[in-house]
């Protein structure tokens, strides 16, 4: 007799918008899941956002709704999964696994990591969030059915922290939010481009750089070349006076468009958690990339001029002068883009792992 599964996906953020890359991950799988299935996202709620005892309490009170909402959901039936969505911190993961163990019966977990989380809090946070992380993290992929890594990269970082193996189940783009309208307001002729909130921490240290020391050699080396920034938080003082178009809010068909159009991305970053969702997105678009090391991390390189991986700024304006002066590369980047796009439509990574470990 065919048992009937029921799936259902946790989000301790806002997922059905997408517009970042963990909801775009999280949207994506969602999508890809055939048959009964649930989302629980976390509504934020933007007069509370930088209030972080409240938003975190709030966050509690969720936990504990969506138990009981789950319990409803999954009640006598006996195939029940649930997808853990990582993208916050941790803590919830570790409370949201203790209660379910506790309340909910037959169900299989997946803990679907989108970074390492004690990675993240060793530099973000203070020791003690550190330490506490390191502890909920390790509970977590224990006591998960099945923990995931990014990459072969977080996968061993995994192994080399808690001496535990995870499944690999990399960052994609669901084919649907690949789509492509024209964006209503004029945009120059040339321009490259930056995508990404400056709220988060890497974003902040790579546009300052981009802006300040970047922007100034190449606009008085290409006086006609505009920089385009898009994502939430950049402050007005920075590009004042420049070449410099800010697109706050766009939607995902429209900054596909600028995707698309841009001579290249250019992703100056220092440093860097996980898999940048930006840059596959930009490899299945067909848009050319020059980044560091840090934006290519978890990423197969298939043909060493796309994405470019610059290590100085020496090799950086070699490869900004290589684009702007060859126009012969349509091919390079149209094959490039079939190759990317069998392994990072999340449609095809999440098949996998559903016939490996959820049939």
């Amino acid at each position: 007799m065919h048992i009937k599964k029921k799936t259902a996906v946790i989000c301790f953020f806002m997922t059905t918008k997408g517009g970042h890359g963990t909801a775009e991950v999280s949207l994506g799988l969602y999508k890809s899941i055939q048959g009964n299935k649930k989302l629980f996202e976390f509504k934020e709620n933007k007069k509370i956002n930088n209030n972080f005892l409240l938003i975190n309490i709030k966050k509690i009170f969720f936990l504990f709704k969506v138990i009981w909402r789950l319990k409803k959901y999954f009640h006598n039936n006996k195939s029940n999964i649930i997808f853990i969505e990582g993208a916050s911190w941790i803590g919830f993961s570790f409370l949201f696994i203790i209660l379910s163990r506790i309340f909910l019966n037959k169900v299989f977990i997946v803990y679907h990591a989108h970074n390492i989380e004690y990675e993240i809090r060793q530099k973000k946070n203070n020791l003690l969030i550190a330490y506490l992380s390191k502890i909920f993290e390790k509970f977590v992929y224990v006591k998960s059915d099945i923990a995931t890594s990014v990459s072969e990269y977080d996968k061993k970082k995994i192994k080399k922290l808690y001496n535990l193996d995870s499944s690999i189940f990399m960052n994609g783009v669901h084919s649907s939010r690949l789509k492509i309208e024209k964006i209503t307001s004029n945009i120059p002729r040339k321009f490259y481009l930056y995508s990404g909130s400056y709220l988060y921490h890497p974003n902040k240290v790579a546009l300052d750089d981009l802006i300040k020391n970047i922007y100034p050699q190449l606009i008085k080396k290409y006086p006609n070349l505009y920089l385009v920034i898009t994502g939430e938080g950049l402050p007005a003082k920075l590009i004042k006076n420049k070449k410099i178009l800010y697109y706050k809010f766009l939607q995902k068909k429209n900054l596909n468009y600028l995707i698309k159009k841009a001579r290249f991305l250019l992703l100056p970053l220092k440093n860097a958690p996980g898999t940048k969702l930006k840059v596959i997105e930009a490899l299945l678009i067909g848009t050319q990339i020059i980044t560091t090391k840090h934006g290519v991390k978890g990423i197969e390189i298939k043909d060493l001029h796309q994405p470019y991986v610059y290590k100085n700024q020496k090799d950086l304006f070699k490869y900004i002068d290589i684009l702007l002066n060859t126009h012969k590369r349509k091919n390079l980047l149209i094959n490039s883009s079939r190759f990317y796009k069998k392994k990072f439509l999340i449609e095809n990574i999440y098949k996998k792992l559903e016939a490996k470990y959820l049939n």
